[in-house]
């Protein structure tokens, strides 16, 4: 392979400019993160950017503030029952 040929495959590669990881968030979902993690007041303006900018505006937006997405949180557990109350229906004596 020559000279030529290297530079013209490096040529081809997307490059990252944004410099984080490549974003796969769609802007809709990104948006909904935002809305979920309180700042619906930069939805508007991260809507109205490309994924990859607005994945890495939401990134600096959330980092911090210790939000993650509903999904990757445990499900509500139900209050524990006291002992000393019937689970079941009342028996006659």
């Amino acid at each position: 392979m020559s000279v030529t040929e290297s530079a013209a495959n490096a040529a081809k590669k997307p490059k990252n400019t944004a410099g984080a990881p490549k974003a796969r968030a769609a802007t809709k979902a990104v948006a909904a993160a935002l809305t979920e993690a309180g700042h619906a007041d930069a939805v508007p303006a991260v809507s109205a950017m490309k994924k990859g900018a607005a994945s890495v505006r939401a990134a600096e937006l959330i980092a911090g503030t210790r939000w993650v997405p509903g999904w990757m949180t445990a499900a509500a557990q139900p209050a524990a029952e006291d002992d000393n109350e019937p689970t079941g229906p009342a028996v006659a004596a």
